[in-house]
């Protein structure tokens, strides 16, 4: 991130120009979305492998 401050004199009217440059980083997206999603789409499929007389599938 950048930030550039400017003070600006147009038509006697004194003024500001602030302009703020932000900058994407991809690896935020792939940590806290796209790991934890498909992490949790292979446990979904994993259901399918469990033996049908393990009993009950969901207990609390």
């Amino acid at each position: 991130m950048s930030m550039t401050i400017k003070a600006v004199r147009d038509d006697n009217m004194p003024s500001i120009l602030i302009s703020f440059d932000l900058e994407r980083k991809p690896t935020f997206l792939v940590i806290s979305i796209l790991l934890p999603t498909t992490f949790l789409s292979l446990l979904n499929l994993l259901v399918f492998l469990i033996p049908v007389d393990s009993g009950e599938k969901i207990s609390y």
